[in-house]
């Protein structure tokens, strides 16, 4: 099951609410009753949880394992309705049920015996967390209730077939050569990224699951202050942590390592799936990167390949201001983020390509801390 954001059905929703009369305007109301419901549970949810345990950075470590598990659960019967990844827009109540969900049937069940040992003891914690009783079947039936008002709503037209898509496949964005056209709705996921300090600088980030802008190291190190804009939907999120830059950034090796975490105000809808280690088979990719450079496309296209963590490109160039967007990769029809742009101005060995861009390394994210 594809990630789907409801907010943006909702507020579909919402709009025609008035226009409509009879059981039509009926099976509105019930969409929005069952979807505020959920909206609550997830609120009090969310305000129960312990202090002292980051879930959403958990929910964002624990997705690679969880893509691989559920890549393999999923055409069992039990699993067939859990979320495909656990970034994108997907509710920590819904992240942990998931988690939960998988991790009892990978104990219950046979087949799984090879994902005791690899997934569990990633999930432990959020195994752990307590599930809201008695409005756990209220979840149930709301999420029942949003479903079917939603199958209604696509068959009648009220809401239209692309709603149901986090993206829009690379291909419907391209204009003829390499230049993106100017409103794909993944690229809503990429932000601008202004720092006050030593020097004061303009770079770029992309949301890393709904509450994380990875960026690169480089734009942020010497920051004293942050802030995060998007240009596309004039939006200012708030800033709630310090960036937090590799520690092996700037040893001499920087730029394996330029990559920096910034926790901001959840935006569960400009989340987007996440394709973990990507490139590591070998080969080349076409991808698109996307980011905020001071008077220079936002967007191109182009082929990349990989070395270790990095990748190169014969025909892509990051301009100054577009380190730390987004990297991106369609596969059957979804647009995920593969990794983040960073600016080397020179052709590098051993491809004898330009260094354009670093993999979202699940191993390198564990030390942002």
């Amino acid at each position: 099951m594809k990630p789907i954001p409801h907010k943006s059905i909702a507020q579909r929703v919402l709009q025609a609410v008035d226009k409509t009369t009879g059981s039509t305007r009926r099976l509105l109301t019930d969409y929005m009753k069952a979807h505020g419901t959920l909206e609550k549970l997830e609120s009090s949810f969310v305000a129960r949880l312990p202090e002292n345990l980051d879930v959403r950075r958990e929910l964002l470590l624990a997705d690679p394992e969880y893509q691989r598990a559920i890549a393999e659960a999923s055409c069992h019967e039990a699993c067939e309705n859990l979320p495909r990844t656990l970034t994108g827009p997907v509710s920590v109540l819904e992240g942990v049920r998931a988690v939960q969900s998988l991790a009892s049937e990978i104990e219950r069940a046979e087949w799984s015996r090879g994902l005791r040992e690899t997934f569990l003891p990633v999930v432990d914690e959020l195994r752990r967390l307590p599930l809201p009783g008695e409005a756990n079947k209220q979840y149930e039936e709301s999420l029942g209730a949003r479903a079917s008002a939603l199958g209604v709503l696509l068959d009648e037209g009220i809401v239209g077939s692309d709603h149901l898509h986090v993206t829009r496949g690379l291909a419907a964005a391209m204009a003829e050569g390499a230049a993106l056209r100017p409103n794909p709705s993944w690229v809503d996921s990429v932000v601008l990224v202004e720092t006050r300090g030593a020097p004061d600088q303009q770079g770029s980030g992309v949301f890393l699951g709904p509450s994380y802008i990875l960026t690169a190291a480089h734009v942020v190190a010497r920051a004293d202050a942050v802030r995060i804009y998007s240009p596309r939907l004039e939006q200012t999120f708030d800033v709630r942590s310090r960036p937090r830059v590799h520690p092996e950034w700037g040893n001499g090796a920087h730029r394996e390592f330029d990559y920096a975490l910034i926790e901001v105000e959840p935006a569960l809808e400009l989340g987007l799936p996440v394709l973990w280690d990507f490139g590591n088979a070998g080969g080349a990719y076409h991808i698109a990167r996307y980011g905020y450079p001071p008077g220079a496309p936002r967007g191109h296209t182009g082929w990349v390949e990989r070395v270790r963590n990095m990748f190169f490109s014969p025909d892509l160039q990051v301009p100054h201001g577009a380190s730390g967007g987004g990297i991106f990769y369609e596969a059957q029809g979804t647009v995920y983020l593969v990794g983040i742009t960073t600016n080397e101005d020179i052709v590098t060995a051993p491809l004898n390509k330009s260094f354009v861009g670093l993999a979202l390394m699940k191993s390198e994210l564990r030390k942002l801390s």
